[in-house]
């Protein structure tokens, strides 16, 4: 395998880096190299200055096809050597779905070069590389210590439009170097590696576009572990979605997150009003944390509507009050903004003009600073995130939503076995649930799994307004043929609505298929924080329906031979045909009562 190292005025030949360290092989490149996105350079645009004084027609003719072929001699054999490197084609892409800022949008590009210059981005680029003796930037020159590093390096370069005075492979290389053991052929992914790293390492990777060279093996290892992301680590967990939803397009990866990682973003997410500045798993619970969390929760699909409104007012109102104060870090703001628009809320006016104003305090401050641009590298990024997401919020909805529907299986299941299943309620063992509305208020209803248990009954009890609720307490009585069974409550509480229009739904056993009608209450909630999170959710309501259901059918088939489900589904009123006193004891039994 052939390929050229870098070399100023002169070219070798020789293994590349991907295939000495075993991140790729041979018969994934091809024996015949003759260039990949790691080692041939296509400049992002045409330059608007003549970079360090070369001549233009270097950065606009110069094919790299030419100089990769021995047979043919380079019609220039001039100082080209700035195009030995690897170019990203589109780090545009990747930001993007970071939310950090969009250099496709010719106003936004334009802005956030103007960034660049006023914090120092591109002049001290320029600086350097002229007194390196006109070259790209080493990794070691620009202190790369570590995957992130890295990543903000990359990116406030390709911000400033900048990216011509980096040595972008060495980059690259020092990032996947930092979580990776790259040596005897066999790259492997290092014990100690830290998730977080192992997030920007990708996200570099990516914006340099050097992920499809890398072999299926190292894609899927590296997945693997961006998939451990622990669940007291919610901004992490974005970063790692994304990381897995960008390397997906290389290798079959499973594009997954721990069950106990998103079940605290989703309940950071729906939760917000009763967790704001309490610590929960050893999260201090702000606004930051919050918009982390939402972004996560919401591209999988467990965020409710009314839980989406009542966190959206709380985010605007932490935003309004910190950036006034000016106590909030560009960083939160932006994070801010990012959960702000995963839920689908835009900014007013006023708001549009808080943030502004927060951002131009914030960057005139970091001028007044002075200092390296690489102490202001994630500074920068912040900001450029907040303008982005203040221009854009409309546009930037949930925006991995839209790569998940094209990478992995749906989460939010709509159907199981014949059951409606709602990803975004908390689930009571005794098939109730949990609905969080505005101002913190629950919900609670039973599930599709009771509604069909129970079918038409005779008599429905439920508590009047002012009434107290307990959790896994009797709260609601159903009767048929004579005989009560007692439904639980899946959390404590004071009545504030009763649904008088299910009774008339349990007379007739014909019910709405949305939630969103079958409510029985509306509580006040007095311990939200610490019982709506010992419920059911997520992806465990599936496992938790899935064993109930088989149960069920066990119960009712009168064999104590194992139960199939493939095929099975519940119908309506599916217990119509037995005795009242054998439908109570079966409903008590699954009611938990």
């Amino acid at each position: 395998m052939k390929t050229v190292e870098t070399v100023v005025g002169t070219k070798s030949t020789g293994k590349c880096f991907l295939v000495d360290s075993g991140l790729a092989t041979e018969s994934r490149c091809g024996r015949d190299c003759k260039g990949c996105e790691w080692t041939a350079v296509e400049h992002l645009g045409k330059p608007r200055l003549n970079k360090f004084n070369f001549q233009l027609e270097y950065w606009e003719t110069c094919s790299v096809w030419s100089c990769l072929n021995d047979e043919q001699v380079c019609p220039y054999r001039g100082p080209c050597w700035s195009q030995w490197r690897a170019t990203p084609r589109n780090p545009a892409g990747v930001l993007h779905m970071l939310q950090i800022g969009s250099l496709d949008s010719g106003a936004n590009q334009s802005y956030l070069q103007q960034m660049g210059f006023r914090l120092g981005v591109v002049p001290e680029l320029l600086q350097r590389a002229v007194s390196a003796g006109r070259r790209p930037l080493t990794a070691d020159e620009l202190n790369v210590s570590s995957a992130k590093r890295a990543f903000e390096v990359f990116a406030a370069a390709a911000f400033g439009d900048a990216l011509m005075y980096l040595e972008v492979k060495g980059i690259v290389e020092a990032a996947l170097k930092s979580v990776m053991d790259l040596g005897g052929g066999s790259a492997h992914v290092k014990q100690d590696a830290d998730v977080g790293e192992v997030a920007y390492a990708v996200l570099v990777t990516e914006m340099a576009d050097a992920g499809r060279a890398l072999d299926d093996r190292v894609v899927q290892e590296l997945a693997a572990r961006l998939s451990t992301v622990p669940e007291n680590r919610v901004e992490t967990a974005r970063l790692a979605l994304v990381a897995m939803l960008l390397a997906a397009r290389h290798a079959p990866v499973l594009v997954s997150l721990p069950d106990e990682t998103l079940e605290t973003c989703a309940d950071l997410a729906n939760l917000a009003g009763a967790l704001i500045n309490k610590t929960y798993k050893t999260i201090p619970v702000d606004a930051a944390a919050i918009g982390h969390a939402c972004v996560v929760a919401q591209s999988m699909g467990l965020v409710g509507a009314p839980a989406a409104r009542a966190t959206a007012d709380l985010l605007k109102a932490e935003l309004l009050g910190l950036t006034a104060a000016q106590v909030m870090q560009p960083s939160a703001v932006a994070a801010v903004l990012a959960g702000l628009a995963s839920v689908g809320a835009t900014l007013s006016h006023q708001e549009t003009l808080a943030v502004s104003r927060f951002t131009i305090s914030a960057l005139n401050e970091t001028q007044r600073t002075g200092g390296s641009f690489l102490s202001a590298a994630d500074k920068l990024l912040a900001l450029a995130s907040c303008d982005n997401l203040r221009r854009r919020a409309a546009e930037l909805k949930a925006p991995t939503m839209r790569a998940l529907v094209d990478t992995l299986s749906k989460l939010a299941v709509q159907e199981l076995y014949g059951l409606n299943v709602d990803l975004t309620l908390y689930y009571h063992y005794g098939h109730t649930w949990i609905k969080p509305l505005d101002s913190g208020k629950f919900a609670i209803g039973l599930d599709d799994f009771a509604i069909r248990l129970a079918g038409k009954v005779d008599k429905v009890g439920l508590p009047k307004v002012g009434a107290r609720v307990q959790r896994s307490a009797p709260f609601c009585w159903l009767g048929k043929g004579g005989r009560e069974v007692a439904v639980t409550s899946p959390v404590s509480g004071t009545v504030l609505s009763v649904n008088t229009v299910i009774t008339d739904q349990f007379a007739t056993g014909e019910f709405d298929d949305q939630y969103e009608t079958r409510w029985l209450l509306v509580i006040e909630p007095d311990k939200a924080a610490e019982e709506a999170p010992a419920l059911i959710r997520g992806r465990k309501v599936v496992e938790f329906q899935r064993a109930e259901i088989k149960a069920l059918l066990q119960e009712t088939s009168g064999s104590n031979r194992a139960v199939s489900l493939d095929g099975a589904a519940l119908p309506s009123d599916m217990l119509a045909s037995l005795p009242p006193d054998q439908w109570a004891r079966i409903a008590a039994r699954f009611f938990k009562a």
